[in-house]
C-alpha cells in the first residue's frame, strides 16, 4: 500500500502532542507509523486496532483507536491511504462534519489533491458561511474564465446570470438560484463551487469545478498502478519524498535516544547489509549515521556466520558504551553473546594480560600505586619532578618551541603519540628520516633523536609507576604481534580516522582474511588525533571496489549543517580543502530544517556555564538529551569538575539512558547525538588555541565541527569578552544575542573547571612561581613566548643557588646568577638592571610576564 499525507495532519499532530500525558502518547502513536512507513515496512498499519462504528461522512474512511480515546482518520482505496488528521474523539467527529462528502482525484498533472463539497453540510434554512471573502465585486470573476465558461454552458441561462451576480454576501440567492437546475449533479456542483468562492477558497471551487468536468478524476476510477505525484495537499510519505525531512525532524523531536540512533534510511542499509569480498571502508560525512550502519552490520554479520564471534572496536570509550547499549537494544540474548563491543584500549589490555600475566597492573591508565591519572603523570615526567630527569634531554626543543609561542609540552606529547601510532619500537630509527604528515613543525634528525630518547624515558616512566595510555598499551601490544591469533569472524571499526598504523595491524592479526573481514568506518573531517594511517603498510588490502561513501546527513537539522560546514571550511587550509581524502558535506544534503543556530555571550565562563544549565532545564522536554561542551579544558578537567558539581561525564563510565545532561570536553562528544548540544568557552585565545602552531588548528577546528553537528534540534555556541576567530562572518548563519535575555530568573553557577595544576603540591616543590629555578619556571605556561635570549637568561642564570661576583671587600659587587625567579625580578625593581648585565630590554619582557599573569 502507498502512503499520503494530508497538510491537516501535522498541524494535528503537533496540536495533539502539545496537549501532553494520553494525547501525547497517541501522537507518539501517529509517529511511529510514520517513520514505519518512511523505513519501508511492509504493514506499518499493524497494531492500530479499526474503530468499532463505520463512517459514512466520507467514502472509503476508516477510522483508527489511538490513546486518550484519539483517533487517526484515513482514506482507504486502491492500493492507496491518505492520512487525513488525528485528534480527540471530539475533533475527529467535528472535523468529518465540516468535511463531509470530501473526495480525492487525480488532475491532468497527476497529482493527487481533495473536493470540498460544502453543500453536504449546508444549512438550506440558514445558509451561514463560517469564513467569508469580504471583498467587493461578483464572485465568478474570481475563478478562472475558461473553467468558469466550460461550467456555466451547462446551467439554465437565468441561472448563469443570478449567479454572476452574486457576491460573498449572497448564500441564500445561490441557494434560490440553483434550486431550479434540474441536473442535480450539477445543481451540487455549483452550489460548491460558490459557497467555496464566498469563502475565498478559490482553488478548492476550481476543483470541484474540474471534478464535474472531467478534468479531475475520481480516485476511485484511478487503475492502482498508474504513477501520481505530489500537490500541495496531498504528499506521498517514503525516504526520496518532499516530506522525509518533516517526519525525520518529528522522529528527531519525539523519539527515544536509542531509536534515533539506531533509524536507518534505505542508502544506510544498502551499505550495512552487503557483504565484501576483503576488508572494505565507509566514509560517511558528520551525521550519516555511520555508527548505526556499523551497529545494524554487526547484527547482520552475527546473524550471517551465527557459530562465530564479531568485534565492534573503536577508541572513543565513551561511544563504545553506546554502541554496546545499541547493539543489546537490538539484538536477541543468543545473538548479543556472539557480539563483542570495546574501547580499543580493552582489547589491547585483555590480550596483554594473555601475554604478560605478571605485568597485569602495569597497564591501566590511573596508576594503582597513587590513583594519579596519565594526564598529571606526563606532566610529573616531563617536568622532570621527584628527581627523575630523563625528559632533560628534550630541554633545547623545548626552549626552542616555547620561544615560538608553541605549548611544548603538548606538542611533544603530541609527537610521541605520533611516532607510536607509525612506528613499532624495532622500527623507530626510520622516525629520524620518515616524512611526519600532518606535523608542521620542522624536526632535524639530531632533534628527532632527542625527542626518541625522551619517548623511551616517558615509556619506562609508565612501566615504573604501573600507569599507561592507549598508544603505549598498544606499542606494548604490538611487540606480540606474531603471538596475535585470530579470534574474530569479523572486526568492524568505528571513528577509524583515528586509528593510527599500529592499531589497524593489531586489528588485521585479530580476523583472518576472509570475505566480510574488517568493516572500516570513518570520516577525514573529524580526524582529532595525532596519527600515521597507511593501510596498505598495516597489511589491510583495500579495494576500490570495497570503498563506499555516503554523503546524505540524516541527523543535523539544514541550519545547524550549515553552521558547522561554514565554520568549517572558512577555517580550513586550502591544501585540506583539495584533500581526496577529506569530505565536506555540502548542506544541500541536511534532510530536515530546524531552529537557527545561535551564538551567546556572557561576562565569564561561570556564567556561561551556569546560564547553559539553566536554559535547558527550563527548555528541554522529557526524555529529550542535552550534552554541555567545554572548549579549552582536558577530558579529565572536565571529569574533577563533574564530580564536584554532580553531573555526569562522558568518560565510557556512564550511559544515557539515565540522565539528561552531561558534562563534556570537544572530542568526546564524537559518535553522539542530542537535542540539545551548547559549546561552551568558544572565546578568542582560547579556540582555537594560540599555543599550537597555526598550521595545525585544523585538529581543534576538526573537535569543533565534531562537536556541533552533535546537535540535533538545537545548537548553542557560547563565548565571554570576545569570541574565537573561527567564528569571524558567521552573522548569516547564526543568530547572536546575550545570555541574559535566554535566562529567567536568578542566574545559580557552578563555578569553573579547574586547569591541571602547573606543579604538584608536594614538599619537594615551590609553593609560588617566584620561588621557582629558571628552569622549574621554563615549564610554566606564563614562559611560553618570551624570547630566546630570557629563556638562556633564565635557565643559565636563575639557578636556585645564586652568585655575586667580585672580591669581599670590593666596593663593585655584581649579582651575576640568582636563587630564585622572585629574586631576580626584585633586583630589577629595586636596582639598575645594567648593575647585574641584564639587559633593559630582557628586565622589561620578564616584568611585563609576570605581571600580566599576576605572578
Amino acid at each position: 500500500m502507498l502512503f499520503y499525507k494530508h497538510s491537516n495532519l501535522i498541524p494535528s499532530l503537533i496540536d495533539l502532542s502539545k496537549r501532553g500525558g494520553p494525547y501525547r502518547k497517541a501522537a507518539d502513536q501517529v509517529d511511529a507509523l510514520l517513520n514505519r512507513i518512511t523505513r519501508g515496512e511492509q504493514n506499518p498499519l499493524n497494531g492500530l486496532s479499526m474503530t468499532n462504528n463505520g463512517e459514512t461522512r466520507i467514502d472509503n474512511c476508516i477510522k483508527y483507536d489511538l490513546a486518550g480515546r484519539c483517533r487517526l482518520v484515513t482514506v482507504q482505496q486502491k492500493g492507496r491511504c491518505l492520512l487525513l488528521m488525528v485528534g480527540d474523539h471530539e475533533d475527529a467527529d467535528k472535523w468529518l462534519d465540516r468535511h463531509k462528502g470530501k473526495s480525492f482525484g487525480v488532475n491532468q498533472s497527476g497529482q493527487l489533491v481533495d473536493i470540498e463539497r460544502p453543500s453536504e453540510q449546508l444549512d438550506y434554512d440558514n445558509p451561514f458561511v463560517d469564513k467569508r471573502l469580504r471583498q467587493n465585486g461578483p464572485l465568478f470573476e474570481k475563478i478562472n474564465e475558461d473553467l468558469y465558461d466550460r461550467l456555466i454552458e451547462k446551467a439554465p441561462r437565468k441561472v448563469s446570470r443570478e449567479l454572476e451576480r452574486l457576491t460573498c454576501y449572497d448564500e441564500q440567492k445561490l441557494l434560490d438560484a440553483v434550486s431550479s437546475v434540474g441536473d442535480e449533479d450539477l445543481r451540487d456542483t455549483l452550489t460548491d463551487v460558490f459557497v467555496q468562492l464566498i469563502a475565498g477558497d478559490t482553488g478548492g471551487a476550481e476543483r470541484r469545478a474540474m471534478l464535474y468536468l472531467g478534468d479531475i478524476i475520481d480516485l476511485s476510477q484511478i487503475d492502482p498502478q498508474q504513477t501520481i505525484v505530489d500537490s500541495e495537499f496531498l504528499k506521498r510519505i517514503g525516504p526520496d519524498c518532499p516530506e522525509y525531512p518533516t517526519y525525520l525532524r518529528l522522529f528527531a523531536e519525539s523519539g527515544d535516544y536509542k531509536e534515533w540512533m539506531l533509524f536507518m534510511h534505505p542508502d544506510q542499509e544498502a551499505i550495512a547489509f552487503s557483504d565484501f569480498n576483503g576488508p572494505a571502508k565507509l566514509i560517511g560525512v558528520s551525521g550519516s549515521g555511520k555508527t548505526c550502519i556499523v551497529v545494524q552490520r554487526a547484527l547482520y554479520l552475527s546473524n550471517k556466520y551465527p557459530d562465530e564471534k564479531i568485534l565492534v572496536v573503536t577508541l572513543n570509550r565513551p561511544l563504545a558504551q553506546l554502541i554496546d547499549e545499541l547493539v543489546t537494544q537490538l539484538s536477541e540474548p543468543s545473538q548479543r553473546l556472539r557480539i563483542e563491543v570495546k574501547p580499543f584500549f580493552s582489547v589491547c589490555q585483555a590480550l596483554l594480560h594473555e601475554f604478560e600475566p605478571g605485568n597485569t597492573k602495569l597497564y591501566e591508565d590511573i596508576t594503582w600505586k597513587s590513583g594519579e591519572h596519565i594526564d598529571e603523570i606526563w606532566r610529573e615526567y616531563y617536568r622532570c619532578e621527584l628527581r627523575n630527569h630523563d625528559a632533560e634531554v628534550m630541554l633545547s626543543i623545548h626552549d626552542s618551541f616555547i620561544a615560538r609561542g608553541i605549548n611544548a609540552e603538548h606538542y611533544i606529547r603530541e609527537e610521541f603519540d605520533w611516532i607510536r601510532s607509525a612506528l613499532p619500537k624495532s622500527q623507530r630509527d626510520k622516525y629520524l628520516s620518515i616524512e611526519r604528515e600532518g606535523r608542521t613543525i620542522p624536526l632535524q634528525a639530531p632533534q628527532r633523536k632527542l625527542l626518541l630518547a625522551g619517548l623511551a624515558g616517558w615509556e619506562k616512566k609508565m612501566r615504573d609507576i604501573g600507569v599507561t595510555d592507549y598508544l603505549n598499551i598498544s606499542t606494548a601490544l604490538h611487540e606480540h604481534l606474531n603471538n596475535i591469533k585470530p579470534s574474530y569472524r569479523c572486526i568492524l571499526i568505528d571513528e577509524s580516522q583515528d586509528f593510527g598504523n599500529i592499531e589497524f595491524e593489531i586489528a588485521r592479526r585479530l580476523v583472518n582474511n576472509n570475505e566480510n573481514d574488517l568493516f572500516i568506518c570513518g570520516d577525514a573531517a573529524q580526524q582529532v588525533s595525532t596519527k600515521y594511517q597507511k593501510l596498505k603498510e598495516a597489511n589491510i588490502d583495500l579495494h576500490g571496489s570495497r570503498s563506499r561513501k555516503i554523503i546524505r546527513n540524516y541527523r543535523n537539522s539544514r541550519e545547524i549543517l550549515e553552521a558547522a560546514h561554514h565554520v568549517l571550511h572558512a577555517n580550513l587550509p586550502e591544501d585540506m580543502l583539495t584533500s581526496n581524502d577529506f569530505e565536506i558535506l555540502d548542506p544541500e544534503y541536511a534532510s530536515f530544517s530546524g531552529a537557527v543556530p545561535v551564538i551567546l555571550e556572557a561576562p565569564n565562563l561561570e556564567q556561561e556555564i551556569g546560564s547553559a544549565f539553566s536554559y535547558l532545564k527550563t527548555e528541554m522536554n522529557s526524555g529529550q538529551k542535552a550534552c554541555i561542551a567545554l572548549a579549552g579544558f582536558s577530558l579529565r578537567e572536565v571529569e574533577q569538575f563533574a564530580k564536584r558539581i554532580n553531573v555526569p561525564v562522558l568518560n565510557g563510565n556512564t550511559g544515557l539512558g539515565s540522565y539528561e545532561i552531561f558534562l563534556s570536553d570537544l572530542e568526546q562528544t564524537k559518535g553522539f547525538e542530542f537535542d540539545y548540544m551548547c559549546i561552551l568557552n568558544c572565546s578568542e585565545h582560547v579556540i582555537p588555541n594560540p599555543q599550537v602552531p597555526a598550521e595545525e588548528h585544523f585538529r581543534e577546528l576538526s573537535r569543533l565541527y565534531v562537536a556541533m553537528t552533535r546537535a540535533k534540534l538545537e545548537l548553542i555556541v557560547s563565548f565571554s569578552a570576545k569570541p574565537s576567530s573561527l567564528f569571524s562572518d558567521s552573522e548569516e548563519f547564526f543568530y547572536q544575542d546575550l545570555w541574559s535575555n535566554y535566562i529567567e530568573g536568578e542566574l545559580v553557577t557552578f563555578g569553573v573547571p579547574d586547569k591541571l595544576a602547573e606543579t604538584v603540591n608536594r614538599d619537594d616543590m615551590p609553593s609560588s612561581p617566584l620561588e621557582m629555578t629558571g628552569a622549574q619556571f621554563l615549564y610554566r605556561f606564563d614562559s611560553i613566548g618570551f624570547s630566546s635570549e630570557l629563556i638562556q637568561l633564565l635557565r643559565e642564570r636563575v639557578d636556585g643557588k645564586g652568585l655575586i661576583s667580585g672580591q669581599a671587600h670590593s666596593s663593585v659587587r655584581r649579582r651575576v646568577k640568582w636563587k630564585t625567579v622572585g629574586a631576580l625580578i626584585q633586583d630589577i625593581k629595586t636596582l639598575n638592571a645594567v648593575d647585574h648585565k641584564v639587559p633593559m630590554a630582557l628586565s622589561r619582557e620578564l616584568v611585563q610576564a609576570t605581571e600580566k599573569y599576576g605572578i
